[in-house]
């Protein structure tokens, strides 16, 4: 299962984007004082779409992992660990563990990606 690139997630955004906002320019700058709330919009849009991939793929490795993941609860925090490291394989391409292939094991406690 390969991880989507963040070129890919800044197009989905781009897109939905443009959709839900036809007036505004192609290209934001977030130096103009007048563009910026669509810029705010763009942010909030990005990572809304980020979390949405990250759960997309997380879940399919460990379908039985609680929802929505509890950071506060020590019991998670190996989950916690590896939906942060599926976030900044989408936003970075850089990742401790190897999201390429599914776990051997369905159960949270017991599937672990390659490192």
């Amino acid at each position: 299962m390969a991880v989507p690139s963040r070129e890919f997630l800044i197009s989905e955004v781009d897109r939905e984007f443009a959709l839900q906002h036809p007036e505004a320019p192609r290209r934001l700058n977030a130096n103009d004082p007048s563009q910026a709330h669509l810029v705010e919009q763009w942010n909030a849009m990005y990572h809304e779409f980020l979390g949405f991939m990250v759960d997309s793929h997380f879940f399919r490795f460990f379908p039985n992992a609680p929802r929505p993941l509890d950071p506060n609860d020590l019991s998670q925090s190996t989950l916690v660990e590896y939906w942060n490291d599926l976030r900044a394989a989408i936003e970075t391409g850089t990742s401790q563990y190897d999201w390429s292939n599914e776990p051997k094991s369905q159960d949270a406690a017991d599937a672990t990606p390659a490192a």
